[in-house]
Formats: structure tokens, C-alpha cells, sequence
């Protein structure tokens, strides 16, 4: 993620900075605030920040004896407010990361001359909102991995939009892989580990990934918030879930679900397959969106040599006007500060051309569709044939 922070700073002028002359009069308020796009469901969304101890595992990147530590943001349908003219009340109040989080991420923007900061941006979650019913187990669960050296909030976007539609989506933070973890006293565990080169780092990173992952759907099942809004076993219901990554959360994802049979049904989001699934193969739904003209071979594993061994629904589509950090926040940051038009062609090799609010209905789209299919039982014809609607989207195999 480091690699993108550059990429972005070096290419826009260093006077212009995050600057747009449109912004020049909030900028100079003590108090600066951006509110990312709006989620796509007909809900509102509540957030909470957990922090879970696996007594069982010792983190095997830790340079001391220590229990592993898994960050979750959660991501929920949330009770709506409305004011005395019966509208909607507008929410943009839960930052996007904490404090010394944005400060350590700040400091790469700073180092290049660029005074902005990420304490800035704000989401339109409200904090520990209400449940939007009593019954936690109308709502199936999501994970989402990210990817390497990047941090859950940079899939912030996609993870609300996902809840708005119905889901509670917990979005994972990595140790060591992950540039910056911030645990809730503050305590600072920095990363990342040089693993997309180190091939014996990878395949550890992977397991512990994909244990973290299995780790969260446990605890996910206990959290006193969920239990107490729901109903029969209460809490939430993990017996039947869904995951999604980003790049190597994308390999995460297919090979959780290869040792995890809770995870029903997963989506690769321009990943690799990588891990024991490689030979074994899935027998549960996989959704891959691949950037445009990409085909897993730049990532040592081409999809077409797994595909055969994937045996029950599959597709994967591609995304014309897509990189792979189209799969993050940065078009709709980009498209928030106003700086696309300073980046190289657009920022076509950067963030991709694909604004950030239609990428944003683009994978919510084919997200919340898919889940929709294998969580909750319901008919979609979006996969069936090209859609009018999102001619950007281009299916190559299935």
C-alpha cells in the first residue's frame, strides 16, 4: 500500500497536495472534514471496533511470546434515524481510522511534501448505532482480508455499502501484515513484512490469515451486541458465511474456505489462488472480479489452471478501466480530494479510470448479488448475461 501512497504524492504537484481550489475554504477550518460516498442499501449502517485475543496461537511474527491479536471493524444494518420532516438524518461521524493510525499514514504523505491527513475522513456509519431489528440472524456474516501491506480501512467503502444491503460485514486487520495495526489503548504493532518476497513468509502469512479468519467467525458468534438482539441459538448465525479479499485477501478468502466449510460461498477480488485449494479444489461458490485484462498470471498463479478444480458456481468477471488498487478506497479518495485530473492519464495506471462512486456501485452490485444468490436463497439474473447497466463489466469465464 506504501507503493500506491507514492505512486499517488510523486505524480500530483507538490503545491497542489490533496488542495483543490473548490476545498481552500474548509481547509482552513481547525477542523477539516471529508465524508466518503454514501453505502448503496436501503439501510443505514452501524460500526463497532473489537479487539480479539487468540489465547490458542502464539503470533508467529511477533519478535516476543504473545497471543495473537485480530482487529475487526463491524459493519451493520443499522436502526434509522429520521428528523421531524420525517428525511433521513445524514451520518458522518465515524472516522475513517484512528488517531495514531492516520498519524503513522500521514508521515508517508508528509516525507513527500504533502500536508493532508487521514484523521480527515469521516464515513457514514454512526458508532454502536441500534440493530436495525431484533433478530441478528436475518443478517448473514461477510469477512473481508485485505490485501498485503494494506489496512482494513482501505476497504471501508465497499464493507458499508455491503452492510447496507443486509449483511454484517467484519472487516479484518493482519499484524505484521498490515503497515499499522492500532490496538484500542493506542499500542502501535507495525508492519509490514516483506512477504509478497518471501516465499516461506508467504505461505506462513497464509495460514495465519486464514486462521484469523476462522478466529473472527468464532468470536463473531459470542460478541454480547448480536446475542442479545437475537433469537433461537441467539447472536449471529456463522454456520453459513461469506468471505471476500482483495489481492492476497483474495487468496485468503479461496483458501479459508478450502479449510473452513462455515465459509459458504467467497469472492476474490483481483487475488491469486494460492494455498492447499490450488490441488484440492472448492466445491462452494467463487466469485472472482479481476482488473482489466488481468488473468492471475502476474501473481505466479493463473486462474485458468485452478478454474477446473473449482466445482460449483464460478465466474469471473473483469472490470474495463480497471488496476488492481480499483478494488480499494483510493478512486474514491482521489475523486474526494479532487486531484484525479493532477494524476497521469487520469490516474489510469494508479487508481484506474473508473470513477470512485460508480466503482463503488459496480462491486456492490455483483457483491451484494452473489452473496444475495448463496447467503440468503435469492434469484439474480446479473450473472446470467452482460447488463446494460454496467457495460464496464465483462464476464470471461464461467
Amino acid at each position: 500500500m506504501l507503493n500506491l501512497i507514492k505512486q499517488i504524492v510523486l505524480a500530483v504537484p507538490i503545491y497542489i497536495g490533496w488542495q483543490t481550489p473548490q476545498l481552500d475554504v474548509s481547509l482552513q477550518t481547525n477542523d477539516p472534514k471529508f465524508c466518503l460516498p454514501n453505502p448503496t442499501g436501503p439501510y443505514n449502517v452501524g460500526v463497532q471496533v473489537h479487539e480479539l485475543h487468540d489465547k490458542t496461537r502464539r503470533d508467529p511474527f511477533a519478535s516476543y511470546p504473545c497471543d495473537r491479536v485480530v482487529m475487526l471493524s463491524v459493519f451493520y444494518p443499522a436502526a434509522v434515524e429520521h428528523d421531524d420532516n420525517d428525511e433521513k438524518v445524514p451520518i458522518c461521524e465515524s472516522a475513517y481510522m484512528p488517531d495514531r493510525t492516520a498519524e503513522v499514514l500521514d508521515q508517508q504523505f508528509q516525507d513527500f511534501g504533502v500536508n493532508r491527513s487521514f484523521a480527515w475522513l469521516y464515513t457514514p456509519a454512526k458508532v454502536n448505532a441500534s440493530l436495525f431489528v431484533d433478530n441478528a440472524e436475518d443478517f448473514p456474516v461477510v469477512l473481508i482480508s485485505h490485501g498485503a501491506g494494506a489496512e482494513r480501512f482501505f476497504y471501508t467503502t465497499i464493507a458499508e455499502s455491503i452492510a447496507s444491503n443486509g449483511y454484517v460485514v467484519a472487516s479484518i486487520d493482519h499484524p505484521y501484515d498490515s503497515a499499522v495495526v492500532e490496538l484500542l489503548n493506542g499500542t502501535l504493532i507495525r508492519g509490514p513484512l516483506d512477504i509478497p518476497n518471501r516465499l516461506d513468509l508467504l505461505w506462513l502469512d497464509l495460514e495465519t490469515r486464514v486462521n484469523d479468519s476462522s478466529f473472527a467467525l468464532d468470536e463473531l458468534s459470542k460478541m454480547p451486541f448480536f446475542r442479545d438482539h437475537g433469537t433461537n441459538s441467539g447472536g449471529l448465525n456463522v454456520s453459513k458465511t461469506g468471505i471476500m479479499g482483495h489481492s492476497l485477501g483474495g487468496a485468503t478468502a479461496s483458501q479459508a474456505m478450502a479449510m473452513d466449510t462455515r465459509m459458504a460461498a467467497g469472492i476474490s477480488l483481483d487475488g491469486p489462488f494460492w494455498g492447499s485449494m490450488n490441488v484440492t479444489g472448492l466445491d462452494r461458490p467463487i466469485l472472482v472480479m479481476g482488473a482489466e485484462g488481468h488473468d492471475g498470471t502476474g501473481m505466479r498463479s493463473p486462474w485458468k489452471e485452478t478454474w477446473p478444480k473449482l466445482r460449483a458456481w464460478k465466474r469471473q468477471l473483469n472490470i474495463k478501466g480497471t488496476v488492481h488498487n480499483s478494488f480499494t478506497d483510493f478512486p474514491a479518495l482521489v475523486d474526494l480530494f479532487g486531484i484525479r485530473q493532477d494524476l497521469p492519464d487520469g490516474g489510469a495506471d494508479i487508481v484506474g479510470l473508473v470513477k470512485g462512486k460508480r466503482m463503488l456501485e459496480i462491486e456492490s452490485a455483483y457483491i451484494t448479488a452473489f452473496f444475495d444468490m448463496f447467503l440468503k436463497g435469492k434469484n439474480s439474473t446479473l450473472f446470467d448475461e452482460e447488463d446494460t447497466t454496467y457495460p464496464e463489466v465483462v464476464t470471461i469465464q464461467d
